[in-house]
């Protein structure tokens, strides 16, 4: 009897600093990882081919969290990209922070997704942002990661970003961000060139979750991102970026089905010819018809743009007439203001787990005569020609 006790108490010895730094240890791992095969028709002018692409939402992350006491504790995160292509990606350049949270909220300081990209997130939209069914180049001109003070686009993950998220009021949580100037560094102000372009962006947003409802909000000014950061001379216009959306959903239980919509007004400052304005929406339709069986439908649609700032990204010319040359053909003379887009996407997806996915897709974009838009990732613009795809995902969390 002795040996026995012996022996547990030998066995607890040796286990016991395992267990001390199990439980003094906060990291977790995390992740999801997507492969997508696809078929896809870019056009008159374009080979047909197929695509075995990362669609952008793999990812690895590590977290960890300490208790301060009083109710507060400190966090991190380190987010990177799982790239299937083989390329790779540097370390921790998805979401990524480090901050301080309480009662009061939460405080943190990194490279994170916006307020205003977090209060238009997934919750309304079945289909991720990008891979051959994402809706951001039509309804966002285009997605930004990891980007500093720079681009066209309203969807992005911002470097050097600091950010307060208020408490979860009854499912209301509000969000604030703040880009530091970074690429004002050693700036050099000259006579022939005496201002300063210092350039920044405020975000805010905010979402309401809960039982079946979800509201969406989210406003977003962007300074002098299209101009870059070096000194500019005097007679240099620094524009002003803004947009703003509002999308929402709401789940029927008994029928299992979430129906969801954005509308979304992106407004790029005058550089010297008037502004460009342009209106995107689209409603999209999540139905898990019966256990592991899930069908997804988008409609997204891009308008014209208005305005007389040329083109911006994605979004075309807004002069009154242009001459497009696509590739092949002979230059086609077209109103530049039908510059809009339609995109429609159908994906079936059988659920093998709870964190395992194969789903089968077809969506296609059809383009106005000017339309610059392209089916995402890793599609080409073919100025005016409709693009499609079709073919399947894998995917699996953890």
């Amino acid at each position: 009897m002795n040996k026995k006790v012996m022996a547990a108490a030998v066995a607890v010895a040796v286990s016991a600093p395992a267990l001390v730094y199990a439980q003094a240890s906060t990291v977790q791992m995390y992740g999801s990882i997507r492969g997508e095969w696809s078929v896809r028709d870019e056009g008159t002018g374009r080979a047909k081919h197929d695509q075995m692409v990362n669609p952008g939402s793999s990812y690895i992350g590590f977290k960890g969290e300490e208790s301060l006491g009083g109710g507060m504790s400190a966090w991190f995160q380190c987010e990177s990209t799982m790239d299937l292509s083989g390329v790779g990606t540097a370390l921790c350049m998805r979401n990524t922070a480090v901050g301080l949270k309480g009662n009061w909220g939460n405080f943190f300081v990194g490279n994170w997704d916006t307020p205003y990209k977090l209060s238009s997130g997934s919750s309304y939209r079945p289909f991720d942002t990008t891979g051959a069914t994402g809706p951001a180049a039509i309804l966002h001109n285009e997605t930004a990661g990891n980007t500093g003070n720079t681009g066209t686009s309203f969807h992005r993950r911002q470097n050097g970003i600091i950010q307060y998220h208020t408490p979860n009021w009854n499912g209301l949580v509000a969000m604030f961000g703040y880009s530091a100037k970074n690429e004002s560094t050693g700036q050099t102000l000259t006579a022939a060139a005496p201002q300063s372009n210092t350039p920044n962006i405020w975000s805010m947003g905010a979402t309401y979750n809960n039982g079946p409802i979800y509201v969406g909000a989210g406003y977003e000014k962007h300074k002098g991102t299209r101009v870059g950061a070096a000194a500019q001379t005097a007679a240099t216009i620094i524009p002003t970026d803004t947009g703003w959306n509002i999308n929402a959903a709401y789940k029927f239980e008994p029928i299992r089905f979430k129906l969801g919509a954005i509308y979304e007004r992106l407004t790029y400052g005058s550089t010297g010819a008037g502004d460009t304005k342009r209106n995107s929406y689209g409603f999209f339709g999540d139905w898990n018809i019966q256990g592991p069986h899930t069908l997804r439908l988008g409609y997204t649609v891009a308008g014209d743009s208005s305005g007389g700032g040329g083109a911006v990204g994605k979004i075309g010319s807004s002069t009154a007439a242009a001459t497009v040359a696509n590739a092949g053909l002979p230059g086609v003379l077209f109103n530049a203001n039908d510059n809009g887009a339609k995109l429609y996407a159908i994906q079936y997806a059988y659920a093998l787990s709870k964190r395992t996915e194969v789903n089968v897709f077809y969506v296609r974009l059809d383009n106005d005569q000017g339309g610059l838009y392209r089916i995402q990732t890793n599609g080409t613009t073919n100025t005016g020609q409709d693009q499609n795809a079709y073919g399947m995902q894998l995917r699996h969390t953890f």
